[in-house]
């Protein structure tokens, strides 16, 4: 790990609590820097293992649920079950069917959704739900705001939208909200003002040293040359702290006014913030829900096991799954075992309705 370049004291002098301020910010712009380029090199990893080892095994799972749905199916229309039977797997059938619609767009499983849904295919299932959400949503305003708005909300943007439009709307301005707000932006770009002048100041600084056009010398021009890329790419990625890091390491100067360090440190921050939106997206990428594994989470090293035991024991529980489902086709064709596998649907649906039952019973007390 390369050393940090900071503020040094000299001698028995103390650092001023700017100074220290400084050194903290670049130290932890150096940690989560280093966050950074380790996920991003683990999700390479294991995005490669995924396509080469993962999917192959996943496709071959869902090939096996589709063959048991059109057994399920099969037996539905050989009509051999009772009414109440019959009913309850086209339940069955429909619940599964649209389940394996979310992970494959197989044809044929469209084709028994749309059977056991009245003719309605998913699409339009999507279709009809996104339209009773935004009528649902018009209602609310009407109640709201008392206005009428012939607006589709099929996009949450689109509400975010016309409530942020309501919001600032004159019956909702005060005086004094729009002085607050006043002097805030006036703060602000008086700030982004200073900031960014002192971005470019470094940058600068950088520049009038290390252009090549200046340099004689072929070999040093060579050098300078490559110095110039680093400090474009920096800038244009408005990276403060890797422009300040070559200004310490190349220029040598490592002290600035307390003035100029607090304007720095600002930018430090936002930078922080960014690096830590980052490192968030980066860890939560790959997350099928709110409570579901991301792709770092469920394959990526720790200390207790590397990514490569992760992903053995993966394939080796995906396997396990596939031989298990393979062996117990058979009963999906078989007409017995299938009304246990009814009446297991029928209790879960039961069990499913008194939780909603004692749910809302919460809720109104």
């Amino acid at each position: 790990m390369p050393e940090i370049i900071q503020i040094k004291s000299v001698g028995s002098e103390k650092l001023t609590k700017q100074q220290r301020k400084f050194n903290e910010k670049i130290q932890k712009i150096s940690e989560l820097k280093q966050k950074i380029d380790w996920a991003k090199n683990e999700l390479e990893i294991i995005q490669r293992k995924i396509i080469i080892e993962i999917l192959p095994l996943e496709k071959r799972f869902t090939e096996v649920q589709i063959k048991q749905l059109a057994a399920l199916d099969k037996l539905y229309y050989e009509n051999n079950f009772r009414k109440r039977d019959n009913d309850t797997l086209s339940e069955l059938i429909l619940e599964k069917a649209e389940e394996l619609i979310k992970q494959n767009q197989s044809k044929e499983v469209h084709e028994i959704f749309a059977r056991h849904n009245d003719g309605i295919s998913y699409d339009e299932m999507l279709e009809l739900a996104n339209q009773k959400a935004s009528a649902n949503i018009k209602n609310s305003i009407k109640t709201i705001f008392g206005v009428e708005n012939e607006m589709d909300f099929n996009k949450p943007e689109d509400f975010q939208d016309f409530l942020n439009e309501q919001l600032e709307s004159d019956e909702f301005k005060y005086e004094n909200r729009k002085k607050k707000r006043k002097l805030i932006n006036n703060n602000a770009e008086e700030n982004n003002k200073n900031q960014t002048l002192t971005a470019r100041q470094v940058y600068l600084e950088l520049v009038k040293v290390f252009h090549p056009d200046r340099e004689q010398d072929e070999n040093e021009k060579e050098k300078k040359n490559l110095i110039m890329q680093k400090i474009i790419e920096a800038y244009e990625k408005n990276d403060i702290y890797e422009l300040i890091n070559m200004k310490f390491e190349l220029l040598q100067v490592h002290n600035a006014s307390d003035e100029s360090l607090k304007i720095q440190i600002q930018l430090l921050n936002k930078q922080i913030e960014k690096l830590e939106n980052e490192i968030t997206e980066l860890y939560s990428f790959g997350r099928s829900s709110f409570f579901g594994k991301s792709l770092i989470e469920r394959f990526g090293g720790d200390q207790f096991q590397n990514t490569e035991t992760k992903f053995t024991k993966e394939i080796n529980n995906l396997k396990k799954i596939i031989k298990h489902e393979e062996k117990m086709l058979p009963f999906y064709y078989d007409e017995n075992q299938v009304l246990y596998l009814i009446e297991e649907f029928r209790l879960n649906q039961h069990k499913n309705k008194k939780l909603g039952n004692f749910y809302d019973i919460i809720e109104k007390m």
